[in-house]
């Protein structure tokens, strides 16, 4: 049976995990040998506008196999490659260059909470369930610790990390953590408006300002908005997809973006 699965339609990069009697969670040799290199694969393929991360089944994923540090004895090195392996997912996700998008239609706990905060765009069903669950497992959470309070503040970060309790989706909207959730029934085309919306905008222009949304997370606002400026100061006097844009706006007709 295969595990993943990859499908590139239209500028449409779909991967989509099927591990339904493990309730997709993902070990880490499929992390680092499977997952992580297809991603960076979108990363280098020029056709590829769009990644869209998907799940089968009515579990989204429990995050990591925690079998893993069962077979390891908990030997050091073992939990040291297990959570490399976690970095080197989100180390191609964060420098896709691309939009991503994660469809939440079940339960995503620890690990793939995690993963998660690393997508740009996160649509869910209004009754998903999202959590870190770690904490009942003797778990620290080291990704999400220092992660999370970036999108939902360090109070609902706290209370999630410390508690493990699991949100809705329409919850997770409330804080922040979900970009848009859905009726269930809507989920699929809610998904596909804004993939149809992603593809139109000019690749170029996407990946600049995804960018400086990530590296403006490191940066205190002001520091941000200066290295900003000068990059936009830099780059748009001649930037094509801006000549053209601005060109199109003027001559009320669609904006070409085939350079």
């Amino acid at each position: 049976m295969t595990e993943i699965n990859y499908q590139l339609e239209d500028h449409i990069a779909t991967i989509t995990i099927d591990r339904q009697e493990k309730k997709n969670a993902l070990r880490s040799t499929f992390r680092t040998e499977e997952l992580a290199p297809m991603i960076r694969e979108c990363g280098q393929n020029d056709a590829v506008r769009v990644l869209v991360l998907r799940t089968e089944g009515d579990v989204f994923s429990t995050g990591g196999d925690m079998g893993e540090l069962l077979e390891a004895d908990f030997d050091a090195e073992a939990i040291k490659r297990i959570g490399e392996g976690w970095e080197e997912l989100h180390f191609q996700l964060l420098n896709l260059g691309k939009p991503t998008i994660a469809v939440v239609d079940g339960l995503a706990v620890a690990g793939a909470a995690n993963l998660l905060l690393y997508m740009d765009i996160v649509i869910a069903n209004e009754d998903a369930k999202i959590g870190w669950s770690g904490v009942d497992h003797g778990i620290v959470e080291w990704f999400s610790s220092t992660r999370l309070q970036h999108y939902i503040g360090p109070r609902q970060a706290m209370y999630l990390l410390l508690t493990g309790e699991l949100i809705d989706g329409t919850e997770a909207e409330k804080l922040g953590l979900v970009t848009r959730a859905v009726p269930d029934d809507q989920l699929e085309s809610v998904v596909d408006d804004v993939i149809e919306k992603l593809v139109s905008e000019n690749p170029r222009t996407v990946k600049r300002m995804r960018e400086w949304v990530y590296r403006s997370m490191e940066m205190s606002p002001d520091s941000a908005f200066q290295m900003a400026k000068r990059d936009v100061y830099d780059l748009n006097s001649s930037d094509p997809p801006l000549v053209e844009g601005i060109e199109a706006f003027v001559e009320n007709r669609d904006p070409d973006w085939n350079e």
